[in-house]
């Protein structure tokens, strides 16, 4: 089966037919392709920037099909099926790299995973359902209004993530100068020392230099400090104080809670300390190489702690740090979660298969298009009655939510999920991969951004991997030329990891993240314009601007 007819039942923005705008343009008529070997100039070329965009995509955990499709056309001389294939099996790639690099890693201030699982499990299941009903409307409207209406998102949503990575930076470096001038106020004893009850930034740099941090405070005389000079934890705090005022807080409107500052649960530790002179430092664990805070704020206002900083208890009430730290230790890659994961996308994959193998319009083939919608409405209600009981058992343990979690409380269960369907209307309508939509929508959210690229990236995997599936069992892919992209998907999108995780560290700024999506959805912007100029000229020519295709075409 010709992998065109393949594909009739999957959306992607490349359905507007660049490839054959160019050909009609240019009057070109393509040969069918060559094999892998020997190399040619072109492939070397098309390869060269496929590297690039993975290294840049790697950071913030977009998949890079928006770029990635248009070399595959335009420099390796694939047509628009073939590329979007061989898009797919790069990201797969890239997507098992971004896994295995993230997969050990524990979050910043909690005792959980990098990963957030519970967030897939929110969003993965109606953004399924919200890009089947897009993918139907893409086959619907012509090619060339879709093209100039993603061109138009993609200019939103950079713009938008820009503004968040600068309100970020200016943040941190808020915060950073804010330490600084603490150290420059603090009160000197008759021997020239530093009180040590007083917040002591050489203290903390001497606990993060023992967690790796090799970067310490610098107050400088005019009051400027050195970039990428504050602890990582204490400095780069996410999204904290960098929310949008528009979007952000309509996403909080149904929280009845007041939420504490990462900046906030540090200075009331340190508060504390000050009683004290044998202890200059909040309780850390050292995790995943990064500063691990674990505190709460009962003990904190309650102005009582221990000498080893934890919280006593109060009028001899039993302790809650149990209840109200980590609230349970949260397994790296937790078996349910990741089971309910690997059985959605198997139905997927299978209702692709199936649509493959009924006529298009007749009632097996709507009931095979629809036998996924109990699995995906089941995984929905069950994971949304396991966060409302979480939720529910914060509450009455007295949890206080902290800056860069999400509060899944009744409402918000319901909020986000439909939030995602949007999403993933958006991402079926234009073709787009859900990394493009889903890490700004995160941020949106207020996730922190390493968590947000992390959680991101994660997702990936299993959409690209169903879509290669379907790809690859109809064998209409070079498997020379798929087994190479494979592995320059692997390779160079761990490197891209390493490269932003250490940038990160270095410049002690979470905002990198942020900026390297911005980044990759310029480039993407970029293509996505060049496409919608020569799909409108390519339909004007042939009076198909107001030509509509049905679902079965």
């Amino acid at each position: 089966m010709p992998l065109k007819s393949s594909t009739d039942g999957v959306s992607t923005l490349y359905s507007s037919q660049l490839y054959n705008c160019w050909t009609r343009l240019s009057g070109y008529a393509p040969d069918p392709h060559k094999p892998l070997f020997p190399l040619t100039r072109a492939d070397w070329i098309g390869y060269g920037f496929a590297a690039i965009s993975l290294f840049i995509a790697a950071g913030g955990g977009i998949g890079g099909g928006g770029i990635l499709v248009p070399l595959y056309i335009l420099l390796l001389g694939f047509n628009t099926d073939t590329a979007v294939a061989l898009s797919n099996i790069t990201i797969v790639g890239g997507a098992i790299s971004n896994f295995l690099f993230n997969v050990g890693r524990r979050h910043a201030y909690f005792d959980k995973p990098l990963i957030d699982w519970e967030l897939i499990l929110v969003m993965e299941p109606t953004t399924i359902l919200g890009a089947l009903l897009g993918g139907y409307l893409n086959k619907a409207i012509p090619n060339w209004l879709t093209t100039v209406l993603l061109a138009i998102l993609l200019t939103m949503l950079t713009w938008k993530l820009t503004c968040r990575g600068f309100l970020t930076w200016r943040k941190e470096t808020a915060d950073a100068q804010q330490q600084c001038d603490s150290e420059a106020a603090q009160p000197l004893l008759q021997d020239g020392q530093r009180d040590p009850s007083a917040h002591s930034h050489e203290a903390l740099n001497e606990a993060f230099r023992s967690n790796g941090m090799s970067h310490p405070i610098e107050c400088k005389p005019s009051g400027r400090m050195s970039v990428g000079s504050v602890p990582f934890s204490l400095g780069s705090l996410g999204n904290e104080g960098a929310e949008s005022p528009g979007v952000e807080r309509s996403f909080r409107a149904g929280s009845h809670h007041r939420r504490v500052s990462l900046k906030e649960r540090i200075s009331a530790r340190n508060s504390e300390l000050e009683n004290t002179r044998d202890s200059a430092l909040p309780v850390l664990d050292t995790m995943d190489e990064q500063t691990t805070l674990r505190t709460t704020s009962a003990g904190a206002e309650q102005g009582s702690m221990q000498p080893n900083g934890q919280p006593k208890s109060a009028a001899g009430a039993p302790e809650k740090v149990s209840q109200l730290r980590d609230f349970g230790h949260e397994p790296q890659v937790p078996p349910l979660k990741l089971g309910i994961l690997v059985f959605m996308f198997l139905c997927v994959v299978a209702s692709d298969l199936g649509k493959e193998h009924t006529r298009c319009g007749t009632w097996q083939y709507w009931l095979v298009v629809f036998s996924i919608l109990p699995v995906i409405l089941g995984i929905t209600f069950l994971v949304r009655e396991h966060l409302v009981r979480q939720y529910e058992k914060r509450v009455a343990a007295g949890y206080e939510w902290t800056e860069g979690e999400v509060e899944w409380t009744p409402r918000n269960t319901i909020v986000y999920p439909l939030i995602c369907s949007m999403a993933g209307l958006v991402a079926g309508l234009f073709g787009v991969g859900g990394g493009i939509v889903k890490g700004p929508l995160m941020l949106e959210m207020g996730v922190l951004p390493d968590v947000a690229a992390a959680t991101s990236a994660t997702m990936i995997i299993f959409t690209a991997a169903s879509a290669s599936v379907v790809y690859l069992s109809f064998g209409s892919i070079p498997m020379d030329y798929a087994v190479l992209t494979f592995l320059v998907g692997l390779t160079f999108t761990i490197i891209g990891q390493a490269a932003c995780y250490w940038l990160m560290r270095a410049l002690q700024r979470r905002s990198v993240v942020i900026f390297a999506m911005a980044l990759l959805m310029v480039i993407s912007m970029v293509i996505i314009y060049y496409e919608a100029v020569l799909s409108v000229i390519s339909s004007a020519k042939e009076h198909r601007l107001a030509h509509f295709g049905g679902i079965c075409r």
